[in-house]
């Protein structure tokens, strides 16, 4: 059989196996897991972005549809239970580990005067969750959500830092905990003034 290299395995190729596997093993996040590896949670997340599923149902579908590609992929079918619980229990900080080494992969590619900079862009942006799935977020009677407060280099076009955040943390209180190097030059909404 022809093997035809997709789109997702070639945005894969950026993120080598072996250092993926690394920080996986600093936050102990394959022990006591039998079916889902959190590399296998990663591949399946980034396809449902790249194909824009919405359900969980929706994903396991046509993920495991397309068994053809899963050796190339490194993983195999996957199990809607085994995907929630993966996305409930897990360490989020595989994950933010991962952005941060994907992003000084960028950086190590961009010219010099792009990388010293002067500016940075910050703001923010509410995601809607599922009310019955995540009642924690709930932040008004009948939503919930989390905010994503991001330090943005307009110039690279890469974002620098991100947090998120309660949807109802103010974007003035979530300012001060985002990091601030002294002679940059931040540009921001005018809910972020306290006057």
């Amino acid at each position: 059989m022809k093997h035809h290299n997709t789109v997702l395995h070639q945005l894969l190729n950026f993120l080598p196996r072996q250092a993926f596997q690394t920080m996986v093993d600093c936050h102990n996040g394959d022990y006591r897991t039998r079916t889902l590896s959190c590399w296998d949670q990663l591949v399946s997340l980034l396809f449902c972005q790249l194909s824009g599923r919405q359900a969980l149902r929706d994903l396991v579908d046509s993920f495991n549809s397309k068994s053809a590609h899963h050796y190339h992929l490194g993983t195999r079918d996957i199990r809607r239970s085994s995907l929630a619980d993966a996305n409930r229990e897990l360490p989020v900080a595989i994950f933010q580990e991962t952005f941060f080494y994907l992003l000084e992969k960028v950086r190590d590619h961009l010219p010099k005067q792009v990388s010293t900079e002067m500016v940075r862009l910050i703001d923010a942006t509410t995601i809607d969750l599922n009310l019955n799935q995540f009642e924690w977020a709930k932040f008004r009677s009948t939503k919930a959500g989390i905010k994503l407060h991001t330090v943005y280099n307009p110039h690279a076009e890469v974002p620098v830092f991100f947090e998120m955040t309660h949807a109802k943390v103010n974007d003035r209180k979530a300012l001060s905990s985002l990091p601030m190097l002294s002679g940059m030059t931040y540009v921001v909404d005018r809910v972020y003034n306290d006057y």
